[in-house]
């Protein structure tokens, strides 16, 4: 059995001093709660229709997120309706709920089928699965959520006519 060396025992010594003030640095992140606050049709400009996603954010922390982004998937009676990043967030401040608007423009040709029907039958409600991806600035983990629901599109196509 061969006996370690000086320099290996001092890197061993100095790796461990290491993640441990690593891990004393980064601090203990909750994450954040998200709720689905709205889904709407924007009002038809050009042959793309938008749509505004808004979300309310609580931070249950006591410090300060800031959002570097937030990607988005947003399928709609199961099907792909829009998806996108957005980069110009709000922070959200420590122990407090800031709303996130998400503008997004459907393609056409890949959601063809949910804005036919869409329009075809205003009136119907909808199901709705928002798959999304909040990157925070400050090297602090990444936060994945999904949340579903259900909405009526009649006012927004009434709103877009």
């Amino acid at each position: 059995m061969t006996t370690p060396s000086p320099l290996r025992a001092l890197m061993f010594v100095f790796s461990v001093l290491m993640i441990s003030a690593c891990a004393q640095v980064m601090p203990d992140v909750k994450e954040p709660d998200v709720e689905v606050v709205g889904i709407e049709m924007l009002p038809l400009k050009g042959v793309n229709p938008a749509f505004k996603i808004t979300l309310n954010v609580t931070n249950p922390n006591s410090f300060d997120l800031d959002i570097s982004q937030l990607n988005y998937k947003l399928l709609v009676n199961s099907e792909p309706l829009l998806a996108g990043k957005n980069k110009n967030l709000p922070s959200i401040s420590a122990n407090d709920s800031q709303e996130v608007v998400l503008i997004g423009k459907a393609d056409w040709f890949n959601s063809y089928k949910v804005i036919k029907e869409i329009i075809r039958k205003p009136t119907k409600t909808v199901s709705y699965k928002l798959d999304s991806q909040i990157e925070f600035s400050d090297y602090l983990p990444m936060f994945n959520f999904k949340r579903e629901g259900n909405f009526i599109p009649q006012k927004a196509i009434q709103n877009s006519l």
